[in-house]
């Protein structure tokens, strides 16, 4: 149960910090959740390549921030029958739905 609250986590970890920073470099708070190659067209200060590589420091902003969490030395806490899995896995999935929530 653990293991499972503790990858559910992880995820809900790197799409709360993918929303949030979606948030930050994008000013259309409506492009949040559109697809790729709608909120290129819709980025009103950026050239194509430069929406482009937002885009890709986004993604790889979020994939660091999740595999920090997964490795970090507190992690053995995660693994036991503690409820810090759980709790993560909680906080970080109500987070990500409020994130995604206020993009739309």
């Amino acid at each position: 149960l653990n293991i499972s609250a503790f990858t559910i986590a992880s995820i809900a970890l790197y799409d709360l910090t993918k929303y949030m920073l979606m948030g930050i470099y994008i000013l259309d708070e409506s492009a949040c959740s559109k697809k790729i190659s709608e909120r290129i067209s819709i980025s009103k200060d950026a050239s194509r390549d430069e929406a482009i590589d937002q885009q890709r420091s986004i993604t790889q902003l979020s994939k660091i921030t999740a595999q920090l969490f997964c490795i970090n030395p507190a992690g053995v806490f995660f693994t036991v029958s503690y409820s810090e899995s759980v709790f993560a896995m909680l906080t970080f999935s109500g987070h990500a739905i409020a994130a995604k929530l206020h993009c739309k």
